[in-house]
């Protein structure tokens, strides 16, 4: 059912997602993103594990949506994999999700926007480099730096490039 490349947003059960709705001033509906990688594992950066299972994970999160990018091809996949496999052994962002908090605070996608330090990730924004690098996609229109997970609902639900595989409310 899921394929590599696939990008999964899940709701709001995660602690950072009752703080990004605290700070946002838009509404939140997602607080978390997470990717397809080979052998159909989830890659996240937030738990720093690969999960096996995707059917029970899913499950686990309460709501979630699965997009899939219909112009995927052998090649780009294979970038984003191996891209992948090189980052995900890198910490979580605490810096840039310090940087989304004075975005959202003063209104802006200024902060976020020039920490351009790709050791610097949280989930959204490492999905969203990895399309970029791959695709040349900005998600919602903004820079990969600046990605939340309702940036890229936003622009996946909206861009006929995108399919909704599954979605679970």
């Amino acid at each position: 059912m899921y394929k590599q490349g696939d990008i999964i947003l899940v709701g709001f059960n995660k602690k950072f997602a009752k703080i990004m709705r605290f700070f946002q001033s838009d509404p939140v509906d997602w607080g978390h993103a997470v990717i397809v990688g080979k052998n159909n594992k989830v890659y996240s950066l937030e738990i720093k594990m690969e999960i096996e299972d995707i059917d029970k994970y899913l499950k686990s999160q309460g709501k979630y949506k699965v997009f899939r990018y219909n112009k995927m091809i052998d090649d780009k996949r294979d970038f984003m994999m191996r891209v992948l496999k090189r980052f995900e052994d890198i910490d979580y962002g605490w810096k840039r999700l310090f940087l989304f908090f004075l975005d959202n605070l003063f209104g802006t996608r200024y902060f976020t926007k020039i920490c351009k330090d790709k050791k610097s990730q949280v989930c959204s924004s490492f999905i969203s480099w990895l399309y970029y690098s791959a695709f040349k996609i900005k998600f919602n229109g903004l820079d990969w730096s600046s990605c939340d997970p309702d940036d890229l609902d936003d622009h996946c639900s909206r861009d006929e490039d995108w399919t909704i595989v599954h979605v679970e409310v």
